[in-house]
Formats: C-alpha cells, structure tokens, sequence
C-alpha cells in the first residue's frame, strides 16, 4: 500500500466524537449521522463495489445484521463509489443496510481511511469500522491496511453486547 496522504488526519480515536456527515444513500435518500443521535450505528468503509474482498465483507455484515439489530446497531455501508454503482451492488447482494456514496471523498479523509492508492485501487477508502454510541461517540475503530483485511465480527458484535452493561448504552 502506498498512502501517499499524509495532509489527511489519522482515524479518530476511541472516546472521539465522530465526525458528523451527510450523504445519499443506494435507496435514494439522505443520510445525515447527526440525525441518528440516539442510535448505536456501525459504520463500514469498504473500498469498491464489486470487488472480491469488499463483497466478501459487506457479505459478512450482511449475515450479522439481524443480530447486530436486535442489539439496537444500525450497520451503514460507506464506499467512494457513485449512488448508481452502490444501487446495483445493494440489488444484486441484497444488502439489508443503507450504502452510502461518498464520491467527493470528504467522509473517508474526514475518518481518516481515504488511500491514494491501495494494491492498484486509486482514491479509496481502507476497509474500516467504526462503533459510534447513542451519544455519537468512536467506541471501537478497526481499520484495516490492505483490501484482503476483515474486521473481527465477533469483537463488533463483543463491544456492542458490552454496551448493555455500561454507561453507553447502544
């Protein structure tokens, strides 16, 4: 990996408040994480549609999802991809969470996972998670180096499941 972007911040840390966004989703709307105070959200960077590695994540998310849910999460997807590409990609994996264009490439610098160039991808995003409490604070970053690096689900679905017993609760 070459990164190549160091006039970019470094992810926010745990204990962060997260960096506040707003962007159109596969299903035509907005979504402004403002608005979603109150919501433990999981927030899921991944560098391209259609991509075997990015697939085989959202893949993963999307078999936890309904577990994640029942601990009161809300998965969102983020990719530099256009709505449209998202759209067909949220069709044909029948993704059961928003997918989130961040085509200017705002959302991924401000998180601090935007890449020059990754394993021969230009001006993505590092595949990424992010735990944000009800109180719109970074609980749990994850942030991976190279597109073939999975998030440990089970650590996710942990620091939610942690939540139940302490102060933030999700």
């Amino acid at each position: 990996m070459n990164k190549g972007d160091s006039d970019h911040p470094p992810p926010p840390m745990e204990g962060m408040i997260a960096p506040d966004f707003k962007l159109p989703s596969s299903d035509g709307e907005e979504v402004h994480l403002i608005e979603l105070i109150g919501t433990c959200i999981v927030l899921v960077f991944f560098p391209q549609t259609f991509e075997f590695f990015s697939t085989m994540e959202m893949r993963a998310f999307v078999t936890k999802h309904i577990a994640l849910e029942a601990l009161g999460a809300k998965i969102i997807g983020i990719s530099v991809e256009p709505v449209q590409a998202l759209r067909t990609f949220d069709i044909q994996e029948e993704i059961p969470f928003p997918l989130l264009s961040d085509f200017e490439r705002e959302v991924c610098k401000k998180y601090g996972v935007f890449v020059e160039n990754m394993d021969g991808f230009r001006h993505v995003s590092l595949p990424a998670v992010f735990v944000i409490n009800k109180k719109q604070r970074i609980t749990y970053r994850w942030v991976g180096e190279k597109p073939d690096e999975f998030p440990d689900l089970d650590v996710v679905m942990g620091v939610i499941k942690g939540f139940k017993q302490g102060e933030d609760n999700c």
